[in-house]
């Protein structure tokens, strides 16, 4: 498949994952695609329920007599909030390092090498070929290239770190020209 329109990788580069890369990676394209799920956008809905609740206390105790039920519902909130904004996230890393840590093939190394159209992804046991047309966005940080949605490979991470300058810079602007406004740098 790769060498129908194309003739020699533009990047080869072997990766090993960490589960702990694998974690930040996934939470990374998680929080940019789907902004509800970043701890401060929870938590600061959460405050603001909270907040609805301090503010029926003079309605509450005007019409019952009390405001025992709205000031528990207040601090119930709070408290959710500050568990969603602190706590949540590492729990949330600790699943996915856990579930990633299961996947005996994914802890292998593997050579990526990045063509025109399409991407293999191989290591000692096993081989994918992915068409990016297949992927549904690309993102950059300092640490990591993500690209998701793969049929076959539905999260594609490339390590900064275990590439050369040379090797960052060609899969940057591979990945930026062939993804363009599905490519976003973060």
């Amino acid at each position: 498949m790769h060498g129908y329109y194309e003739g020699e990788a533009l990047v080869t580069a072997s990766f090993t994952l960490e589960p702990e890369d694998y974690a930040k990676a996934r939470l990374l394209v998680q929080r940019h695609m789907k902004p509800i799920t970043r701890p401060w956008v929870r938590a600061g809905m959460l405050l603001t329920v909270s907040l609805l609740f301090l503010a029926l206390l003079p309605y509450s105790m005007q019409k019952y007599g009390n405001i025992w039920a709205p000031l528990l519902l207040f601090l119930l909130f709070l408290s959710c909030s500050l568990w969603a904004g602190f706590r949540l996230p590492k729990l949330e890393e600790g699943w996915l390092r856990s579930m990633y840590a299961t996947d005996r093939f994914a802890l292998l190394e593997t050579t990526v090498c990045l063509y025109r159209d399409t991407f293999t992804a191989e290591n000692a046991y096993q081989k994918f070929e992915e068409n990016w047309v297949d992927f549904t966005r690309c993102l950059e940080s300092r640490e990591y290239i993500v690209a998701v949605g793969g049929k076959n490979y539905p999260l594609l991470v490339m390590k900064k770190e275990q590439m050369t300058q040379e090797q960052q810079e060609k899969a940057s602007r591979c990945v930026e020209n062939y993804f363009a406004g599905r490519y976003k740098r973060v």
